[in-house]
């Protein structure tokens, strides 16, 4: 298809981005030219998943490609018609389209799809014009060119490679080639210094979705295989319209309203899945979005930037990480987190390493205590269930049920609070917990197993850990067993077989140790534990009884000398006297 412009048009534009480089170069925040391996500005994408980069003049492209590729090759015929006769004047009419078809695949190494289909028709038409068929040949081979498009629709389909050429829909082949070359909207790169000043073109920004969604391939191919099926239906059923009618003409304009209303519905097919793609492609710049704030949050755990600083990286985020389709096998080498499973049903705990954070977005904004499907974790966890009991971030900060927050916080512990052990009694202390909602900061989330799902997981499911030991306390063994005061519980103590390390010795059982369990070898040292403490209480008793006897001799020994001294000095001062 050939481009409508001249060669003057294009070097004002050339002078023009050049000159406005040279004035912007000395300022710090003039737009530079960007490498197509760095990053793409948010700016790009945002235009890239909104479609706004189709605005422009597409439709003004395509009604010119439909003249030069079908109008010209028209026009040539009526004019050589008279002089040359049919066949030659088809034939030459089909040149210009093959001459520029040919000219474009050895100089821009691209096929011209209106210009095959064009040329091919016309050279088919003069080919069966020389083979004079009958009436019915004839009126089935007007529909030559949608029985063509609707051909090279089904075997663009099919995926090969040539060289540096790769197949790819039909559809959007003749999209890509009525997207205008040069940017339109210069207005964007004049009010945001953030943009670059070298945008990618619309034909690249369009090939930039085909590279790198997934859903944007998809929805190519159904709209493509959508008109190739119907183009070569609505042939056939011209061609049984035309051998079942003996009426040439009236089978003709059945097949004309036939091939009419096949177009119109396929215009409004799509005209509405054109809106559906464009729903499918704001999904994924939403996803993308959040993705990227995901990745802005765990970096801003380990450094803290300002918002002049967080902006810069915001606008230098690589396009691998703004959305899941972009890139399909693409893993965050950051990213690393550790499932810790617990199965109570078989008392299995197994520690799994999850590197690819998509697969954990199902327990993303779920808190603790929550059950959550297993599915997105891979087709080994289809059809499980597992509760979240907890975890850590990558600082080893523990999560703590009740905190709802997605991050971590300082709160005033005290004793009976989770994630804190007193030292001393009535100590309180300011510690730091993680909250109970999961988010990409973890390093470790624990699950436990609600559901066992379609798949046994090797090392959780397959094998049963029985419980290391029984009962211990005597009260526990007898309401396992049914037992009475009167049994001998010593006799149903549960045994475990321990495997010795070395090869070479033989296996032995090991017992627990019964707790609170009343022998007569209990009950004589509770005897005499018993005759221990009333021996004291006697003992004690008779001390303080001789304490008293002691006590009362020494008091009274006190009064008598303090009697006698005071006899003593009433005789001296009645014979003084």
């Amino acid at each position: 298809m050939v481009w409508f412009f001249r060669k003057n048009d294009t070097d004002d534009t050339h002078d023009q981005e050049r000159l406005h480089q040279e004035a912007s170069h000395d300022s710090p925040y003039a737009p530079k030219e960007q490498d197509e391996d760095l990053p793409m500005d948010i700016g790009t994408l945002q235009d890239i998943f909104s479609f706004s980069f189709i605005r422009g003049r597409p439709i003004m492209n395509f009604l010119l490609a439909i003249v030069w590729s079908i109008g010209l090759p028209i026009l040539l015929y009526h004019l050589l018609l008279p002089h040359i006769g049919q066949v030659l004047a088809m034939i030459a009419a089909s040149s210009p389209p093959l001459v520029i078809v040919i000219i474009r695949i050895l100089k821009e190494k691209t096929v011209d799809i209106l210009g095959i289909v064009a040329g091919l028709s016309f050279l088919i038409s003069g080919i069966i014009s020389i083979a004079e068929p009958d009436e019915k040949t004839s009126a089935i081979c007007e529909s030559i060119v949608p029985l063509l498009v609707g051909v090279f629709c089904l075997v663009s389909l099919i995926p090969f490679r040539v060289g540096t050429f790769e197949s790819r829909p039909l559809i959007y082949q003749m999209a890509n080639q009525i997207m205008p070359r040069q940017e339109e909207d210069e207005t964007l790169t004049h009010y945001d210094d953030q943009r670059t000043s070298a945008t990618k073109t619309k034909r690249q920004k369009l090939d930039y979705l085909y590279t790198h969604l997934g859903r944007f391939r998809r929805d190519m191919r159904v709209m493509t295989a959508c008109w190739g099926v119907t183009l070569v239906v609505t042939f056939i059923i011209k061609v049984i319209v035309v051998m079942t009618n003996t009426d040439t003409s009236h089978a003709e304009t059945v097949g004309y309203i036939v091939f009419g209303l096949a177009t119109g519905l396929m215009i409004v097919f799509t005209w509405l899945y054109t809106k559906v793609v464009k729903r499918h492609v704001t999904d994924t710049t939403k996803e993308g979005l959040h993705n990227a704030t995901w990745g802005v949050q765990s970096f801003g755990n380990t450094f803290v930037f300002t918002g002049n600083v967080l902006d810069m990286v915001c606008v230098q985020v690589d396009t691998s990480s703004i959305s899941d389709d972009l890139r399909g096998d693409h893993t965050p080498e950051l990213f690393d987190v550790w499932l810790n499973i617990a199965n109570p049903a078989t008392g299995c705990q197994k520690l799994i390493e999850i590197d690819d954070e998509r697969r954990l977005r199902g327990f993303y904004d779920k808190r603790m205590s929550q059950e959550v499907p297993g599915d997105a974790l891979g087709d080994e966890f289809k059809g499980y269930v597992f509760r979240i009991s907890g975890g850590n971030d990558k600082q080893g900060f523990p999560m703590k049920q009740g905190v709802l927050l997605p991050h971590r916080v300082r709160l005033l512990l005290s004793k009976g609070h989770s994630c804190y052990r007193p030292r001393r009694t009535g100590e309180r202390k300011r510690k730091s917990v993680r909250g109970c909602i999961v988010s990409s900061d973890l390093a470790v989330l624990s699950l436990v197993v609600v559901k066992q799902g379609e798949q046994d997981i090797p090392g959780l499911t397959d094998i049963a850990v029985p419980k290391r030991l029984g009962p211990k306390r005597a009260s526990k063994i007898r309401k396992f067993f049914n037992l009475s005061h009167a049994d001998d519980v010593r006799k149903y103590v549960i045994r475990r077989e321990v495997q010795p390390k070395n090869p070479e010795k033989k296996p032995y059982t090991k017992a627990p140790k019964i707790q609170r369990l009343v022998t007569p070898a209990t009950l004589q040292r509770k005897r005499h534990r018993v005759a221990i403490k009333r021996r004291r209480a006697e003992a004690s008793k008779e001390a303080e009884a001789e304490y008293k006897q002691l006590l009362a001799k020494r008091v009274k020994e006190t009064k008598d000398k303090k009697l006698e001294r005071r006899r003593t000095s009433s005789m001296q001062k009645s014979a003084s006297a």
